[in-house]
């Protein structure tokens, strides 16, 4: 089905077709957002420029995202609501799951306006936390590679215990399946 105009004016387009052609309550739409040519809406797009050998799809996003949520912390859930109740168990589970989706949030959006700031295509946590730094109030401009450092210990010391965690896990469970198996009983 073709689309004719009228006179010179241009075809319509299929939302507007749907949309109230009542003339009397026509309105012109103003923009929510008002646009400026700064740095941060400049034509410099980080995700068109970006060149990724081998970029994650969405499910594996996802499945990133639920392993770092989950980890090894839900192996302790059961414990962690026998302690703390059933209701404020799941209330305090929810507020930590809120707190952390809006700690990745502010990331993401910071990461997003400093790519435009910066012209990088793309950067990693540390890198994100040092260039703020160094694009925010001249008195913290010299704590920049500070922060990128204390950033990367935070995450070696999140790692280390994350691993450390996993290796005491593996070797209680090994030893309860040497019993188990072998009809001995375990030490505790």
């Amino acid at each position: 089905m073709v689309n004719e105009a009228n006179g010179n004016a241009p075809a319509p387009q299929e939302l507007e077709t749907f949309l109230s052609q009542d003339e009397k309550k026509k309105e012109k739409v103003v923009n929510k957002y008002n646009m400026t040519k700064d740095l941060e809406s400049a034509d410099f797009d980080p995700f068109t420029e970006r060149k990724l050998e081998n970029p994650t799809s969405n499910m594996d996003t996802l499945t990133h995202l639920l392993k770092a949520s989950l980890g090894t912390g839900i192996l302790a859930m059961p414990k962690a609501f026998k302690c703390a109740g059933l209701v404020s168990g799941i209330f305090f589970t929810m507020l930590v799951a809120l707190v952390c989706t809006h700690c990745s949030y502010v990331l993401i959006k910071c990461a997003h306006v400093l790519y435009k700031k910066t012209k990088r295509t793309q950067m990693t946590f540390p890198e994100v936390g040092q260039t703020a730094f160094e694009n925010g109030p001249e008195k913290f401009r010299p704590w920049g590679n500070a922060f990128r450092i204390f950033i990367l210990v935070s995450l070696f010391l999140t790692y280390f215990g994350t691993c450390s965690v996993y290796t005491v896990i593996i070797a209680k469970n090994i030893v309860q399946v040497v019993a188990h198996h072998m009809g001995v009983e375990e030490d505790k």
